[in-house]
This record gives C-alpha cells, structure tokens and sequence, in this order.
C-alpha cells in the first residue's frame, strides 16, 4: 500500500481532516505518525533479519518466508523480494516522517537550535508502543523526541543542511508517487469507464496531487532559505 499507492495514502489523510468535526477531542488524521511509525519500525526489524534458510522455497529456489520463518506472517508467504521491498518501504517512510519533523521544527525554531537538539540527540532503544497507544501527554515533545531518535540511527552525524537536502529529495519521490499512482488508477478507469475522463480531471490536477507538489516547493524554499540550494541529495527510490 505504502510503496504502490501513496496517492490513496495521501488522500486518506485529506479526507479524514476535512471529515473531522470534532471540537472535544482531538484526532489525529496524520497516517505518518509516532503510533504507526513504531509498528512500522517493528515490522521492518523482524523483516531484516530472516533465517539463513527458509523452511519453504519456489520452484526456482528462491526463498518463501511463513510464519515459521518470520513470526507475524500468520497464514500468509513473503517472496524474498517482496522482503526487500517492504524493508526499503518502512525505511523510507519511518526517514521521511522523522525528516518532515526537523523541517517543521527548522520552520518554528532557529536553526542552530535545531543543530543543537540533533547534535546533542543520542539513539537509546525506544520500545513500540501498543496498537491503540498514542504519543503520551507530553505530545508533540514525544514526537519529536521519537523523530531525533530515527534521525541520529538513520543519519548519524549528519549536518542539519544535508538532512533538509534530504528532505526535499523525500518529498520530491513522495510527491511524484502520488501523481504516478493516480496516474495508473485513472488509466485503469479509462479502459472500464468510458465516460471516465469527464467526471475526473487529470493526475497533475488532482488535490492531493497539487498539495504534494506545493510541499515539495514549500522544502524545496526552507531548504533554500538556510543555504541549502545546492544541497539537495539525489532523488531517493520509494
């Protein structure tokens, strides 16, 4: 869902704040959270590590993972290369969420601040909370305490410039995601519905489309602002 169909993903977060009448409580509509993100973070340790050799192989001899191999699977089978990929996918996102927090902390503090806070910010084990469990009372302190977390493991060492590179190649793959799988969904359309086109109006102009790319240039200007022109990484691989 993640790597295939980030549009849905995107929209979904759209949808459920727009829905959102609620003035008692609040809730959270953002996907890409510290509650998901753990359960992200748990799936891709068990996925990194599978057995040397597998119980079950295809008639190539590739391996085939059951939930011998790697508890969790129940009754279902992962192909090796399917392992690979889910790997790459919750790594990227559990990056892209933790890079989205220092942009926004760069936006709302100083700069040197936070260089400070992500100098200073060590990687002690952090245990994944249950399903239901949100961030504490403490917030979005929790957040961002979660976020320099996976940026001092995923990036150690990192200059705070280079890491907003990074960000901008994120939202770049994110953003350019979004409209290729919109993309396939109203090609699809096209062939079942013939009247599809008008009811629909093109990937490009898509809200949620529009809004991915409007990120990319609001990272691309704070990435900018702090002399970051020239640093932006290559295009990261989703």
């Amino acid at each position: 869902m993640l790597s295939d169909a980030v549009f849905a993903v995107l929209r979904n977060e759209t949808k459920f704040a727009t829905r959102n009448k609620a003035t008692r409580n609040k809730i959270t509509h953002q996907v890409l959270r510290a509650e998901t993100v753990r359960l992200m973070d748990a799936a891709r340790h068990c996925l990194e590590r599978p057995p040397p050799a597998p119980a079950t192989t295809d008639a190539h001899g590739h391996a085939v993972y059951t939930d011998r191999d790697i508890p969790g699977l129940g009754k279902n089978y992962l192909k090796e290369e399917a392992r690979k990929a889910a790997v790459a996918t919750y790594a990227f996102f559990a990056r892209y969420y933790a890079l989205r927090g220092v942009g926004r902390k760069v936006e709302s503090w100083t700069f040197a601040r936070v260089e400070a806070e992500l100098v200073q910010a060590g990687a002690p084990a952090l245990p994944v909370r249950p399903r239901h469990a949100e961030t504490s009372e403490g917030g979005e302190e929790d957040e961002w305490a979660y976020q320099k977390h996976i940026v001092a493991r995923e990036y150690p060492g990192e200059p705070l410039l280079a890491l907003l590179g990074t960000l901008v190649a994120m939202q770049e793959t994110v953003a350019k995601s979004a409209m290729a799988s919109k993309a396939r969904d109203s090609k699809r359309g096209d062939k079942t519905t013939p009247d599809y086109g008008l009811v629909h109006v093109p990937p490009a102009e898509e809200a949620v489309v529009v809004d991915a790319f409007a990120e990319l240039e609001r990272v691309r200007a704070l990435a900018a602002a702090h002399g970051g022109s020239r640093a932006q990484q290559p295009a990261s691989k989703l």
